[in-house]
Order: structure tokens, then C-alpha cells, then sequence
């Protein structure tokens, strides 16, 4: 519950602390372990200093988390979630694993692996995260795929529930990609 907190207070250092607690208490702590691999991928910067070392400890967390969902029968020891439901939960949370992982593969200038992951997690979640979707387009245009970064844009600007900064972005990717795309 701190690891949450802190995440929705927007307190990195907090949330990495409690994460590491949790999992260090429990290391088959799957919500742990996937939060934890999300929010080291999306703290990392192209020009950080320890760089591949979180891309690593990001990696290491989603790759235990995806062991762990695949793994679990049912919900874990304090998830509230009912036992029939329990299924669809763990493809959301398999979903958030393979978005960490495809911001990794970004990181690293990986596209096709980034670009893989990203529409896995997609495909996973019961619900499209229109954040997803916009860093698969930036991973499309990234590796010269103009065609697929205006069609992922263009869905993201279709979603009536995208937060007006996801639409923002998702505008400017299909900009960037049109003129990227036209002949000069």
C-alpha cells in the first residue's frame, strides 16, 4: 500500500524504496514486481549516468513478473480481486510487464524488440492503455515506420477516454510521421 501511495504522490525515490521492501519481504510479490519494473523503465533517462543498470534491474523485475503470472492460480495473499476475475487481472498485469519491457527495448534503440513488446501489451490488457499505444507510435516512427506511427496515433486520437496530453502527444507523432513520410 506505500508502494502505491507513493507512486500516486509521484514520489519516485518512495516508491522504489517500498517496492524493493516488498519484494525483499516477499520475492513472489507479483504487484511489486511489476510496479516496479514500470516505474524504473519509466524513470529512466537517455543520459543517466547508471542507465543500463535500471534498464537491467527494470528487465530483471518484469521478466520475475511475468514468471510469476504465469505461474499463480490465484490472486495473491492481500489482492482483493475475486478468484474469477483473477484471470483477466494477470493479463492487465502481464500487460504493464511487457510495456516496462518494450520502454527498455526503447532505452536501448531496440525498435522491432520494443515495438513487440509494446503490442503485447496491447493485446493484453482488457483495456488498451492509450500511454502504451502512443510509445508504441514513437517506437514506429523511431524505426521508419510512418504508416504504422499515423495508424497507432490515429487510434490513440480516436480514444474518448485518452487523457489531453496522451492526445497531445499522439498528434505530434502523427505530424512528425507525415512530414518524415512525404517526399521532400
Amino acid at each position: 500500500m506505500a508502494m502505491t501511495a507513493a507512486q500516486q504522490k509521484n514520489d519516485y525515490p518512495q516508491t522504489v524504496i517500498y517496492g524493493e521492501r516488498a519484494v525483499q519481504a516477499d520475492p513472489n510479490n507479483i504487484l511489486s514486481t511489476v510496479m516496479l519494473a514500470e516505474v524504473i523503465a519509466a524513470h529512466t533517462r537517455e543520459n543517466d549516468l547508471d542507465k543500463e543498470q535500471s534498464l537491467k534491474k527494470s528487465e530483471d523485475y518484469a521478466n520475475k513478473g511475468l514468471d510469476l503470472i504465469k505461474n499463480s492460480t490465484a490472486p495473491p495473499p492481500g489482492v482483493s480481486i475475486p478468484a474469477d476475475q483473477w484471470p483477466q487481472y494477470k493479463k492487465d498485469l502481464s500487460a504493464q510487464a511487457h510495456d516496462a519491457l518494450g520502454q527498455v527495448a526503447v532505452l536501448r534503440k531496440n525498435y522491432p524488440q520494443a515495438i513487440e513488446h509494446f503490442k503485447t501489451a496491447i493485446s493484453e490488457a482488457s483495456r488498451p492503455d492509450p500511454a502504451t499505444m502512443d510509445r508504441l507510435g514513437k517506437a514506429y516512427l523511431d524505426s521508419k515506420q510512418y504508416d504504422d506511427a499515423i495508424a497507432t496515433a490515429d487510434k490513440v486520437l480516436a480514444m474518448s477516454d485518452a487523457q489531453p496530453v496522451v492526445k497531445q502527444f499522439a498528434q505530434q507523432l502523427k505530424d512528425q510521421a507525415t512530414k518524415a513520410k512525404s517526399p521532400k
